[in-house]
Formats: structure tokens, sequence, C-alpha cells
């Protein structure tokens, strides 16, 4: 299950648990039809001592059976093709490359009291020390901070301008979710560097702001041109 992502939010809820019940009860009620309805017509062409009512009786029996047999086929070929369709893209999301290596991670959320660290200044040195102490932790390869948890959270998802290709006047922005990270987030989930440069500590405080982008957005906005260097503009001109 820790495999299974946001396998923490999975739960049995009532409503659930509530239908399994009805519906047990709704198969026992319909399997128990049949045999009673035999059992009254069994008795009935006993009395009757009627050849023709056992014919008829047969008959209904062959009927409802036929009937029973093309209702379980008709209702377990779905559930068959979910399954398979199911199995299928589990499989196929099981060779995704997420662009990281979760291979030997351990992820902690830590949240800071604003009573504590009021400024931004206090805030910066504690998360500095973290990273350098948990860097320094014999068996550690590396550490990095992040504002969110790569793949399901992915941010707080804001506008921006490209410079060398400025949205036309009244036209709407792109859009694309930021993550805030330092400069061992890369190497702590094992992110490949493919063309420029990583995050330094020089990136922080009130250096010019950078950011790194990975090749599906290089590839949406510069397609066949080199995304290094290029410029944006985070919010909209």
């Amino acid at each position: 299950m820790p495999n299974l992502p946001r396998w923490h939010e999975v739960s049995v809820g009532g409503r659930a648990i509530g239908f399994v019940v009805l519906a047990a009860l709704a198969c026992g009620i319909l399997v128990s039809i049949s045999p009673i309805s035999l059992v009254l017509a069994g008795r009935a062409s006993t009395s009757l001592r009627s050849d023709a009512r056992r014919a008829g009786t047969e008959r209904r029996t062959n009927t409802t059976r036929t009937l029973l047999v093309v209702g379980e086929f008709a209702l377990a070929l779905p559930l068959l093709l979910g399954a398979g369709l199911l199995l299928r893209s589990f499989l196929r999301l099981q060779r995704v490359d997420p662009g990281f290596d979760p291979t030997g991670a351990v992820v902690a959320r830590v949240t800071l009291p604003t009573a504590r660290y009021p400024d931004y200044p206090s805030a910066h040195r504690f998360w500095r020390q973290l990273e350098e102490r948990a860097a320094g932790i014999p068996g550690v390869v590396a550490a990095g901070l992040s504002s969110e948890l790569p793949p399901n959270e992915t941010g707080n998802v804001n506008n921006f301008n490209l410079v060398d290709h400025p949205v036309p006047e009244g036209g709407a922005e792109p859009n694309s979710p930021w993550l805030g990270v330092t400069a061992g987030y890369f190497g702590a989930l094992g992110v490949p560097l493919l063309e420029g440069r990583l995050f330094s500590i020089a990136d922080s405080g009130p250096a010019p702001p950078v950011v790194v982008v990975s090749s599906a957005w290089a590839r949406r906005y510069f397609p066949g041109e080199q995304a290094v260097g290029r410029q944006l503009i985070s919010g909209g001109c």
C-alpha cells in the first residue's frame, strides 16, 4: 500500500458498506425467487397430476435458467473488461518515468510556528540549518527542501508571460504550477539536469530570481529553441 499514490486518503465509507449490504440482500432475494417459484409450481403439478402442467413447468424452468445464465454473463462481461482495462492502465503507469527517482528517499513534513519565526530572515536561517544538518547525517547522500511533494502536489498555479514570446494584448496568459525548492532538492530526488544549471545558495535572498523548468515545459513554450537563458515575468506584465 505505501507504494500507491495517495494511499493514506483511501478509506471505507458508510455509503460503500451500505451499498454492499443492499446488493447482498438484493442478490439473495433474486436468487431465492426462482427456487421458490419452482417449488410452488411443482406442488401444483403434483396435486393436479397433469402432464400438460408439468410440461409447462419444465419449459418455464428452462427459460428461467437460460435467462439467469444470460444475465450472469451480461453482468460479468463489463466487469471483466473493466478489470482488464484497469490492470492495463496500472501497468502503463508503472512504466511512466516521473522525472525523479524516489528510491531510498525519506520525506518529513515540517511546519514553522509563526510566533517563533515571524519574518523571512528567521525562517530562512531555520530552513538553511535544517538542510545542512540533514545532509550531514551519516548515510544521507543528499538533502533538500521543497514546498510541495511530487508527483501529486503540484504547488501553486501561477500565470506568467514570456519576454521573447509575449501574449498578445487582451490574450490569456499561460499558467503553470510553481514549487519553491532549495539547491539540494534535485540531488535528493535524483532529478537529472539536462541543460543549464541548478540552483545554488547564491540564488536565495536578494539575488535575482531564477527558475528551473522541465523538458516538457521547454518543448511547449520554446519548441525547437533553446530555453536556457530566457526570461519570463511571474504573475504577468
